[in-house]
């Protein structure tokens, strides 16, 4: 809430807290990190070395854990065919839940959680 305070007749500005919420969310390295506004050298140098030369190879032949997908039929902002695409690249279980959009956790959460139970309790 903004006060604007008339005092010997002039008009002084609304009072504003300073630095809001980034301010009070960061710590002191991330204040020095933007400040200098450089990466740190250990961790960005790690992101590109030692990597192995078959890494794309070992990543495709990997077992993938037990994965199951509940998705909505009437999703539009994903869309039906990316999410089944998505399942058979992982080789996963696919739920498709009757007349429910993207969020199928809020839009239909017994139903999400009796697939999710299904799942579960498979051997």
């Amino acid at each position: 809430m903004r006060i604007a305070i008339r005092r010997r007749g002039h008009r002084r500005r609304p009072h504003r807290a300073r630095g809001g919420f980034r301010a009070r969310r960061a710590g002191r390295g991330h204040r020095n990190h933007r400040r200098r506004r450089r990466r740190a050298v250990p961790a960005a140098s790690a992101w590109f070395h030692d990597i192995p030369a078959d890494a794309a190879e070992r990543i495709r032949s990997a077992s993938l854990p037990p994965t199951t997908i509940v998705a909505g039929d009437a999703d539009l902002l994903t869309g039906v065919p990316p999410v089944a695409d998505y399942a058979a690249a992982l080789g996963a279980d696919l739920v498709w839940l009757a007349a429910c959009g993207h969020y199928p956790w809020v839009q239909h959460p017994t139903a999400f959680r009796d697939a999710i139970t299904r799942w579960l309790g498979r051997d």
